[in-house]
């Protein structure tokens, strides 16, 4: 790969024997495209959205599973925006059930894809790599302790620079290797927010934190934090070479980087412009490689509007008052 941000549409085969049959999920973008001829004369993306709708069916079986889950996850999202309010002394709002769920819908749909094909590994034209149950284990633990400091006993970090997928590989012997994060973007624009996640001190800064703390532990110390597997001995590190990926939907248009990024929100000109020149691959700092997902903004409009109303009144029930 080049040092310059590349624009991916992925396009790995899916052999014929390996197609999961038609799931719930697969029906809902098979409607949507009944009348796009691009769409259906395109075997290969269909046969791999029928693989990743059926992974994600794995995790989620029923309909009533995926809203209790995207539901729950917007009640999460709205207390941790309290608890961030008053801590840093501001009047919390009252967060939008859909725009929450419907990005963290993406997010489990490109995770799903990611599962299935290893998307960085794809992107990089290498085989995908098989990881053993310690592996996955590490991961979890690790993204849990990005995430979540505080159940491990470490201070917070702001919950806005968490990256939405990690790729991790295993390097000389017993050692991590963070190779690459992914944040999944569904809008339209990508704006100044996540122009803050990608500059060296966004998500970068946070994994460098949260790394330093587990490398730091002694083995006693990384025990009682329930933290096996991390610590002095063990080390994780972050490649020098580390990349962003930004996964978009497939119909976005990535070539016009100007139009791609939303004008509002950004403190100067300067802003933008350094933004701009992130997505175009000429950041000395900051490595980004945008990403097409399988997925386009009709396909996944159309999954969503199939339970939102349903996600958004089990929100309501149980969402806290904001005063």
């Amino acid at each position: 790969m080049t040092d310059a941000a590349s624009e991916v549409v992925l396009k790995q085969q899916v052999p014929e024997h390996e197609v999961t049959k038609p799931n719930i999920i697969f029906e809902i973008i098979k409607k949507v495209n009944s009348n796009n001829k691009e769409w259906q004369e395109n075997r290969a993306l269909q046969e791999r959205q029928q693989k990743i709708t059926a992974k994600l069916s794995e995790k989620f079986p029923t309909r009533e599973s995926l809203v209790d889950y995207l539901a729950n996850y917007c009640l999460t999202r709205q207390r941790e925006h309290v608890q961030f309010a008053k801590k840093k002394h501001f009047s919390a709002k009252k967060l939008s059930a859909s725009t929450v769920a419907v990005g963290e819908l993406f997010e489990k749909l490109v995770g799903a894809e990611n599962d299935v094909f290893d998307i960085y590994s794809e992107i990089n034209g290498i085989a995908k790599q098989e990881k053993s149950e310690e592996q996955r284990h590490r991961e979890i633990v690790f993204i849990d302790v990005l995430t979540h400091p505080e159940r491990h006993g470490f201070p917070t970090i702001e919950y806005f620079n968490i990256p939405d997928i990690p790729f991790i590989v295993t390097w000389q012997r017993d050692h991590l290797a963070l190779k690459a994060v992914a944040e999944v973007k569904s809008g339209k624009h990508l704006d100044a927010r996540a122009y803050q996640q990608l500059l060296p001190f966004g998500i970068r800064n946070s994994i460098k934190i949260t790394l330093e703390r587990l490398n730091s532990l002694k083995p006693e110390d990384a025990r009682r934090r329930g933290l096996d597997g991390f610590g002095v001995g063990k080390e994780m590190y972050m490649l020098k070479n580390f990349d962003h990926l930004v996964v978009l939907c497939r119909d976005m248009n990535t070539d016009d980087k100007e139009e791609l990024i939303e004008r509002k929100g950004f403190s100067d000109p300067e802003e933008f412009y350094e933004f701009k020149k992130m997505l175009e691959g000429r950041h000395r700092e900051s490595k980004v490689t945008l990403v097409k997902s399988s997925i386009s903004r009709d396909e996944l409009t159309a999954i969503f509007s199939s339970i939102v109303s349903d996600i958004v009144k089990k929100y309501k029930e149980t969402s806290p008052q904001i005063r």
